[in-house]
């Protein structure tokens, strides 16, 4: 009787057991899906009219002022096809060169009016769209680790245009700002780029993940640790890489390129901390703050101006490390991005 009980308790056990190894399974196969779809093509498809006029550009006078070149690039990574608008004032490709990353929920014409802005002052802008955004058909949103190839393909793309002593910036936004950093620690970039700016940066695709698993966590009960943990085994075994993987910081202290991170407390989207978490760990030891508030959002020509002048005096000094606070007045474009992590696209040097 009692080898009988025995016998039931262990077999309840390890029915126990399988279930509870099934339901991790399924809850990291789930957060794994999630974390890495979180927009797609059809979503961020291109709507020049609408996208420019919410950025407060009129599409017909930006054309018929700048040459646009629609350019489309080989990945190295897998081959996809990497889209980008190639903007100059009169088609002359060897200028000073901004290449624009934009954020989650975003596609390249979400970056027209920071393009516009280098634009006016003589620089050639070259903006693209990130996987799985507009017109590229890469899939998955890794928070900057597949996406960073793309990021240094462009990098390549320019430099081959360009003579050596015609300055490269990369510029990325939220999302895109992660783009950014990762792509930092690349040899050739550092050896390339001559600056480079973290725009209200994403700084760790854990602390992403985990934000809105709190929320699933509190209408379902299992704590978001467990389903964090459930769903990096998925992604290591899915992708190859880890949530460690992708902390951006880890890869901006590998780089020598001098930073310019524009952060802002005011910023509802992203957290304030993860702009001081990437401008903690530099390596340089000059350090720059600088405030830019304008209060009255009437006066964007105000605003930009100031925003410009420090971009210039960045460029032109080779600050090693600088750090700009930055006060929001609206947002540029809004997406809800999939169901995991809703994401607004700020356009913070709009004040």
């Amino acid at each position: 009787m009692k080898k009988g009980i025995k016998t039931a308790l262990t077999i309840l056990l390890l029915l126990l057991l399988i279930a509870a190894a099934g339901t991790l399974a399924y809850t990291g196969e789930r957060v794994y899906i999630g974390s890495v779809n979180l927009t797609d093509n059809e979503q961020t498809a291109l709507d020049r009219e609408r996208q420019l006029l919410a950025c407060g550009i009129d599409p017909y006078v930006f054309s018929m002022t700048y040459n646009i070149e629609q350019i489309y690039i080989a990945s190295s990574l897998d081959s996809h096809k990497i889209p980008a608008d190639f903007i100059s004032i009169d088609g002359e490709k060897n200028r000073d060169t901004a290449i624009l990353v934009h954020g989650l929920g975003g596609n390249r014409l979400s970056n027209y009016a920071v393009a516009e802005l280098f634009l006016r002052h003589g620089w050639n802008v070259i903006t693209y769209d990130q996987r799985a955004s507009g017109e590229n058909l890469a899939k998955y949103n890794t928070f900057g680790y597949l996406e960073s190839n793309d990021a240094i393909n462009y990098v390549n793309y320019a430099d081959k245009l360009v003579d050596s002593d015609k300055r490269i910036v990369l510029w990325g936004i939220s999302f895109g700002g992660a783009t950014v950093g990762v792509a930092m620690a690349n040899d050739y970039v550092n050896s390339r780029v001559s600056a480079a700016v973290m725009d209200c940066p994403v700084s760790s695709m854990r602390d992403m993940v985990s934000f809105e698993l709190e929320g699933i966590s509190e209408s379902t009960g299992m704590p978001a640790e467990l389903m964090l943990w459930a769903g990096g085994i998925a992604l290591k075994l899915h992708m190859g890489f880890s949530l460690e993987d992708v902390e951006i910081t880890d890869y901006v202290n590998r780089s020598q390129i001098p930073l310019l991170v524009i952060n802002s407390k005011a910023d509802e989207t992203m957290p304030f901390y993860m702009g001081q978490e990437i401008f903690k760990p530099s390596k340089s030891t000059e350090q720059k703050q600088k405030l830019c508030d304008q209060k009255d959002q009437h006066q964007p020509h105000t605003a930009e101006d100031c925003m410009y002048d420090s971009l210039l005096s960045f460029f032109q000094q080779r600050k090693p490390f600088a750090f700009i606070l930055i006060r929001l007045h609206f947002l540029c474009t809004s997406y809800s991005a999939f169901h995991l992590i809703p994401v607004y696209f700020t356009q913070s040097y709009l004040l």
